[in-house]
């Protein structure tokens, strides 16, 4: 069994334990072995710019590390005491700090740039279980300064992007914005925009580095890709445009129409970038050559993309 392979079965396993656990302590326990396990796993490969690597690992250390000690700073007090506010919004603070949102978010994009893909893609996705269930498990409105700062700086940041890694980075930034606001109104609902965000993530991992090696690809894998960047950008009528919708019907029904309306503005110019995109490089294929042929790809696109539409409608009306 390769290290590889050891490091994430217990980044598996802390993750579960983590989610079946009442105990504060045990939850910062498995994070804290969640994050060790990361980090070997970043280590375990560095025969190019190791020096610049080793540099990228330690700044992710020490930064984790700072977020734990505030973590288990607030947890040994709130444990008495809920009710302190302070506590309360230190504790928000080094969750933020740990999924790399707004305005505490720089660490994050420098070390994205530094990492393989599968490296990317657990800092994106499992990683970030843990402390959003821990928001879960936090109730303040504080919460809402990290969603609409997330959403604003990420809106503004992504046009001025090409490399795919950064543009992911910027999207998970984007997508933390309603993972927080999910975190404060259902655990069924964050679940589930979890889960469609990260497939989305995975396939958009799969097939391409950056955008300018579109125009090398076939027409059908640009048609293939497009519909995956439509799904980051949340776009109409991609599972994560559905998701998002999940998320507003629930904030219309406890009345936070107000919070909603200021979120769907400001991802106005983060749909207007992603459409931008597919704009001008769907201008590149060829009308003689845009036509799906039956292929796995379509299928497996179809049953991941597709199909959770009925999922999310039924149990919107449930």
């Amino acid at each position: 069994m390769s290290t590889f392979t050891i490091m994430f079965t217990f980044i598996f396993i802390s993750s579960i334990v983590s989610f079946m656990s009442n105990s504060w302590i045990l939850v910062w326990s498995m994070l804290e072995v969640n994050t060790v396990c990361f980090v070997s796993i970043k280590i375990i490969k560095k025969k190019e710019n190791w020096k610049i690597k080793t540099k990228s690992d330690l700044k992710y250390f020490l930064i984790q590390s700072i977020s734990s000690a505030m973590i288990l700073m607030s947890v040994l007090i709130l444990e008495d005491n809920m009710t302190l506010s302070l506590m309360s919004n230190l504790l928000i603070v080094s969750i933020m700090i740990k999924i790399g949102s707004p305005p505490l978010h720089q660490w994050f994009i420098e070390i994205i740039q530094l990492l393989s893909k599968i490296q990317v893609l657990l800092l994106m996705t499992w990683q970030k279980s843990i402390p959003i269930f821990l928001l879960i498990m936090v109730s303040n409105s504080f919460k809402m300064f990290f969603v609409f700062s997330s959403i604003m700086i990420s809106s503004m940041m992504i046009p001025f992007v090409k490399n795919i890694f950064l543009v992911l980075g910027w999207s998970s930034i984007f997508n933390n914005s309603w993972m927080i606001m999910s975190s404060s109104i259902s655990i069924l609902i964050t679940v589930t925009f979890m889960i469609l965000y990260w497939s989305a993530v995975m396939f958009m991992m799969k097939e391409v580095f950056y955008f300018f090696q579109l125009n090398e690809n076939t027409s059908k894998k640009k048609i293939f890709t497009f519909s995956l960047i439509s799904n980051l950008g949340s776009l109409p009528p991609t599972s994560g445009f559905l998701a998002k919708w999940l998320v507003s019907m629930k904030l219309i029904k406890i009345g936070e129409i107000m919070n909603l309306l200021i979120i769907i503005m400001l991802s106005m110019w983060n749909s207007y970038s992603y459409m931008r995109w597919i704009s001008i490089n769907a201008l590149m294929i060829k009308e003689s050559k845009m036509i799906f042929h039956n292929n796995l790809k379509l299928t497996l696109f179809l049953t991941l993309f597709l199909t959770p539409f009925l999922f999310l409608f039924f149990l919107t009306l449930w």
